[in-house]
């Protein structure tokens, strides 16, 4: 009966802890309230990786790489990113760390010890026992009786002797659940810190993503950019390889000196000079896009080129920028500006956390222990139920829980102030890109005018020239001039589109074309994670 009622109360107790940790759930469940789960899904990749993968093994036939497939595939394979993949793996696994603080912990323990006596408490058991037996010894009769007596107590007393054992051996076996049932809530705000830092580590994921975008677009403008400073030698090489034929024929048909057909042999050469120049900043340019896309070898593949330079866009020409209003978009669509207000949030509660350990803890256990000595074949008789309830308060600690407060509390301005640098940094990154884009704006239309002013200038000194009314030397400027004007209009059209990236880049908006919020279909909801509303909860 005895063990029956044992079992019955380790049944109840253990249905207890269940209940028990079915409520603190319950209670974690609510805690998660104050920083509403709005952070994207783990498994969040690039739309435009998850349609499919390019083929770098292709054919003869070039692929032509839009801006927007190069950033897709830098953000399938660039190792940057990859590494902002692992960290966000660490942060949900630290708030499996925390959760299991909300359930019981069970411990086996099991033990074996061997103790060789010391030579005086074994010398004094064997006294005290031969002693005995020699008393037993000397109470015996007279006779042959007697004698018989005295024989069975001088062999009891060489049992006895023997019997008293010079070591000690001991084996235990425990099985112990412990269940922590108040902390002053501490578990509770840990488990909040973990789900805030692992929206921390998804934001500081989108905010690499956001930065390589831009890194791409730099490095894919300036693919762009060398490929027309090849078309512009290109031609350059081509209109004075036609010049000095035809000086070449005039100076055969004695119309021309032979000063004129060296000067076209001395252009003809400076500009295969200036083509060469120019295919190996191409090449260089290339290698860099290969390096931000995260191709392992960092050389583009010669079956890969990039897009030539198109018209340019309406909306890079015409658009009304409003600093004020594209800095509250950064603000709200900036991760690294959401990052700090989380981190707010996750300082705010470590501080109370810290808090906690003013309060007392309160465990329940329960202990089903065997002990046996002189072996290990323990039975139902050799196990003891202990359970019960624990309560710890540490009055005193020598202002260690008070200077770890004073340390939370630090922590948190600390963040408050990094979120507000944050908001400043991303308000001045607005301004500049704004000032960029309206300086490449009128750079644009500058050079527009001026390469056509210079192109129909060279036309006319080149039929003067041919007719014998003006001089090879203005002919010579004029070419000059001309490949001056078509270099600084590519790189007037090359600067609009990086300023006009820098922009979306500065305000966000260059991860709408890659990342959904989840259970979204349309693009235009992509703000990454905004603390706004998480703080407001928490207050």
């Amino acid at each position: 009966m005895k063990m029956r009622s044992n079992r019955m109360r380790l049944i109840w107790f253990g249905a207890l802890i269940l209940l028990l940790n079915a409520l603190a759930g319950t209670a974690g469940a609510g805690e998660d309230e104050t920083v509403p789960d709005t952070q994207p899904s783990g498994d969040l990749q690039p739309a435009e990786v998850q349609e499919g993968e390019k083929d770098v093994s292709d054919t003869n036939t070039p692929v032509l790489l839009t801006l927007q497939d190069a950033q897709a595939w830098a953000l399938r394979d660039n190792p940057t990113l990859a590494a902002a993949e692992a960290q966000v793996k660490q942060a949900a696994e630290r708030i499996r760390q925390a959760q299991a603080a909300f359930w019981p912990q069970v411990s086996l323990t099991a033990g074996a010890t061997h103790t060789e006596l010391s030579d005086a408490s074994v010398d004094k058991a064997r006294a005290q026992a031969a002693g005995s037996s020699g008393t037993a010894f000397s109470s015996g009769g007279v006779g042959a009786q007697s004698g018989f007596a005295r024989a069975q107590a001088a062999a009891r007393s060489v049992a006895a002797l023997a019997a008293v054992p010079d070591s000690a051996d001991s084996y235990t076996v425990a099985l112990t659940a412990n269940y922590l049932l108040f902390d002053g809530f501490a578990r509770n705000y840990a488990l909040s810190a973990a789900r805030i830092g692992k929206k921390e580590a998804d934001l500081g994921r989108l905010e690499a993503a956001r930065l390589l975008l831009e890194a791409v677009s730099q490095a894919y403008y300036g693919v762009q950019l060398a490929r027309e400073r090849v078309r512009i030698a290109e031609a350059d090489r081509a209109y004075n390889e036609r010049l000095l034929t035809e000086a070449r024929a005039r100076y055969e048909a004695g119309a021309a000196a032979l000063s004129e057909v060296l000067n076209f042999e001395v252009l003809v050469r400076a500009a295969e000079a200036s083509v060469i120049e120019a295919k190996r900043v191409l090449a260089v340019a290339r290698i860099g896009l290969a390096g931000v896309m995260g191709l392992d070898d960092s050389g583009l593949p010669d079956s890969y080129d990039v897009t030539p330079l198109d018209e340019e866009p309406r909306e890079m020409l015409e658009d009304s920028l409003e600093p004020d209003e594209l800095i509250r978009m950064a603000w709200t669509r900036r991760p690294d500006v959401s990052q700090r207000a989380y981190a707010v949030l996750r300082s705010s509660a470590q501080l109370k956390a810290a808090k906690a350990s003013f309060f007392p803890s309160l465990t329940a256990f329960v202990q089903r222990q065997g002990t046996r000595a002189e072996d290990a074949r323990f039975g139902e008789d050799d196990f003891a139920t202990t359970y019960g309830i624990n309560f710890s308060w540490n009055i005193f600690s020598g202002f260690q829980r008070s200077a770890r407060v004073a340390e939370a509390r630090a922590a948190l301005a600390q963040s408050r102030e990094q979120e507000r640098a944050a908001r400043i940094d991303a308000a001045g990154d607005v301004r500049e890109a704004v000032e960029a884009l309206l300086t490449a704006r009128r750079q644009l239309l500058l050079q527009r005018d001026n390469a056509q002013f210079v192109a129909r200038n060279r036309q006319l000194v080149e039929a003067e020239f041919l007719a014998g009314q003006t001089s090879l030397a203005l002919l010579n400027q004029a070419q000059r001039n001309l490949v001056e004007a078509e270099g600084n209009l590519a790189g007037a059209r090359v600067a609009l589109r990086r300023a006009w990236h820098q922009l979306e880049t500065a305000t966000g908006q260059t991860l709408q074309r890659f990342y959904m919020s989840e259970g979204r279909g349309n693009a235009e909801d992509a703000a990454p994670i905004n603390a706004a509303d998480d703080r407001e909860a928490e207050q």
